[in-house]
C-alpha cells in the first residue's frame, strides 16, 4: 500500500490543511475548513464503500425476494452470484476498516499539529 500522505499530496495541492479563505489555492478544500485534506479524501474513499454496500445489499434482497422462483439450472447461477456478493462485501469490510484506521490517523495528526495532543513516540 502506497504512503498515504504522498498519495494525499498528489490529490490536492494545499495539504495537510485546506486553503484559507481569503487565499484558496484549492476550490475543492474551501467548504471543509474542520477537516484536513486528507481527512476529506478518506471520507471519500469510505463514502464511496459504503455506496458499493448498500447497492450490493439491494442486490441481495432482490435474490432473496426470488430464491425459490428459480429453476435447477437458474439456481447453481444464484448460489455462485450470492457467493461473490458475500465475498465482495467481506473484502469492502476489510477495506473500511483499512480507511477507517487511516482516517483516525489522520485526525491524530490534525490534533498534533493542531497543538492539542502531543506526538506519540
Amino acid at each position: 500500500m502506497a504512503d498515504s500522505t504522498e498519495e494525499i499530496k498528489a490529490e490536492c495541492g494545499c495539504y495537510p490543511f485546506p486553503a484559507s479563505t481569503e487565499n484558496p489555492s484549492c476550490a475543492g478544500c474551501s467548504p471543509n475548513m474542520y477537516l484536513t485534506c486528507e481527512e476529506e479524501i478518506v471520507l471519500g474513499k469510505l463514502r464511496g464503500i459504503k455506496e458499493r454496500v448498500r447497492s450490493i445489499e439491494e442486490r441481495l434482497g432482490q435474490l432473496q425476494e426470488y430464491r425459490g422462483d428459480f429453476s435447477h439450472a437458474d439456481a447453481e447461477t444464484y448460489r455462485e452470484e450470492m457467493k461473490a456478493l458475500g465475498s465482495e462485501l467481506d473484502e469492502l469490510r476489510t477495506h473500511w476498516d483499512n480507511w477507517e484506521k487511516r482516517l483516525d490517523e489522520a485526525t491524530e495528526r490534525k490534533w498534533v499539529l493542531l497543538g492539542h495532543r502531543e506526538p506519540s513516540v
